[in-house]
């Protein structure tokens, strides 16, 4: 959703955000990013890109945040979980993602369902292909397209549109 690039060779850093996310998102991963940049300038670039100095950056960053004059209620208590010990993606927190989702933008709203959430065999659209949902691995399914027979590996965290 995000990217900070850091260049020994440059004074000015990088910090690149998708533009389609919703406002709670793209804010979310603004803070995640410019942790990064805080942590690095505090830290040096010896340190794990997502560890504990990132970690507290990112917490320290947000909290004056976590309140309802910004984010919406229902997004709070998933909000602070995740806050708890913040993970390398948002993206890995299920129940923040699906949170969030409530918020992305018209465009998304075709696609309704997370794959998670779908039975075993349910066929499904992601991005114009037909796909049937295999089994969880973890953070990911394996599924199969139905045109070609080829399996993917799709994050359980991806929007689908459900094919009756």
């Amino acid at each position: 959703m995000g990217d900070f690039r850091y260049r020994r060779d440059r004074s000015i850093q990088t910090i690149t955000i998708n533009g389609d996310l919703n406002p709670y998102q793209f804010l979310l991963t603004f803070i995640h990013e410019v942790a990064h940049l805080h942590t690095f300038l505090n830290f040096g670039i010896e340190i794990a890109p997502h560890g504990q100095e990132w970690k507290q950056t990112f917490q320290k960053l947000i909290s004056p945040l976590l309140s309802v004059q910004v984010f919406p209620r229902d997004l709070l208590i998933p909000l602070q979980r995740h806050m708890r010990a913040p993970k390398a993606s948002s993206a890995q927190d299920l129940f923040l993602m699906k949170e969030m989702s409530k918020y992305d933008l018209q465009k998304d709203l075709e696609a309704n369902s997370f794959l998670s959430d779908l039975q075993l065999g349910i066929t499904f659209e992601l991005e114009g292909r037909v796909f049937k949902k295999g089994e969880t691995r973890r953070t990911r399914v394996l599924c199969e397209e139905i045109k070609t027979g080829k399996k993917y590996l799709i994050t359980h965290l991806a929007k689908v549109k459900v094919i009756e």
